[in-house]
C-alpha cells in the first residue's frame, strides 16, 4: 500500500510538472507547492497511522 501511495504522488507530481511546462506559470506554482508540501504531509500521516496502530496493539 505504501508503494501505491508513493507512486501515485510521484505520478501526480510528474503530471503537474509536464502541465506546468506546457502552459502558464500558475501550474508551475502548483507543482512547486505540491513538491514542497506533499512529503511533509505524507510523513505526518504515516506517523499518525503508526501511532494509532501502536495504541491499538497496546490495548489488546
Amino acid at each position: 500500500m505504501l508503494i501505491l501511495v508513493v507512486t501515485s504522488v510521484a505520478a501526480t507530481g510528474g503530471r503537474l510538472l509536464i502541465r506546468g511546462l506546457n502552459t502558464d506559470t500558475s501550474s508551475r506554482a502548483v507543482f512547486v507547492i505540491f513538491v514542497l508540501v506533499v512529503p511533509v504531509v505524507l510523513l505526518i500521516l504515516l506517523n499518525l497511522c503508526r501511532l494509532i496502530i501502536q495504541q491499538w496493539e497496546r490495548r489488546k
